[in-house]
């Protein structure tokens, strides 16, 4: 619900031009991880093969990056079943 919430908040500030960034410093591969362990329990015959890479750490909104690639794994989902 949290999440519905901030989607729509950040509509609105993004229309008026002032969007938010929750800068935190995190681990992107662990983000990764994270949102294929997620994705799989809703695409349960999705097969993901991710390798991580070196450690790298990152100075940017957590929340974004990760709904930016949940949007990324659904849409690779959604268009590659009918193939």
């Amino acid at each position: 619900m949290e999440g519905l919430i901030n989607g729509f908040l950040n509509i609105s500030r993004l229309e008026s031009n002032k969007i938010y960034l929750d800068k935190e410093r995190f681990d992107p591969d662990m983000l990764i991880s994270e949102s294929i362990t997620e994705f799989k329990l809703v695409a349960k015959d999705f097969n993901i093969d991710f390798q991580q890479s070196c450690v790298v750490s990152v100075l940017t909104d957590r929340y974004k990056i990760s709904s930016a690639l949940s949007t990324l794994l659904n849409n690779a989902m959604k268009y590659s079943l009918g193939v």
